[in-house]
């Protein structure tokens, strides 16, 4: 029974010591590689935007999509200012949930994608198959941005300092975030 007291004691106390130092600097690997990537691309569409108008727009092999200079812009601007948040981990989830939508939309953009994207919701009698899903390129930032967006950026990143040094101190116990 000692035996037994003694594996559960050490269980937990591995548990605890593994959550309190793998989140942050797991956290911080996720927002500052793909965060770089999404910065990148943004930094490339900005920096060559009749180009990306161009494949947003009408025509053999282009995205098709409406308003195409609109959505060039906006594309490119939020993947290279949500890339700078997430590498700096300020506004994370508001970041995180721009490139969360951005992700949709491209997955519903892009025609061989978006056969990926439906492809999870098959008639009932048929299995699920995630595979192709999970091959699609939005995928690996869809899902990071969903991490970040339920995890927030850890500890290693400026807004967790806010929090910790400035929003804390703001608020009084049993109010809302912000509330008086």
């Amino acid at each position: 029974m000692k035996f037994i007291n003694f594996c559960q004691a050490a269980y937990a106390g591995f548990v605890k010591y593994i959550n309190l130092l793998l989140p942050a600097p797991f956290l911080l690997l996720l927002r500052v590689f793909w965060g770089y990537d999404m910065f990148l691309d943004g930094w490339g569409k900005v920096h060559h935007m009749a180009g990306v108008i161009e494949y947003f727009g009408p025509g053999e092999g282009n995205l098709n999509l409406p308003f195409p200079a609109f959505n060039a812009y906006l594309t490119g601007y939020t993947e290279y200012i949500c890339g700078l948040l997430l590498i700096a981990g300020l506004a994370s989830r508001v970041a995180a949930l721009g490139v969360t939508t951005m992700m949709t939309v491209a997955f519903l953009a892009e025609k061989e994608d978006n056969v990926r994207f439906f492809s999870v919701f098959k008639t009932p009698d048929q299995l699920i198959d995630l595979s192709e899903f999970t091959k699609a390129g939005p995928f690996p930032l869809l899902l990071v941005s969903l991490v970040i967006f339920v995890f927030g950026p850890g500890a290693f990143s400026i807004d967790w300092l806010l929090q910790k040094f400035i929003w804390s101190k703001r608020m009084k116990p049993g109010t809302a975030v912000g509330g008086k």
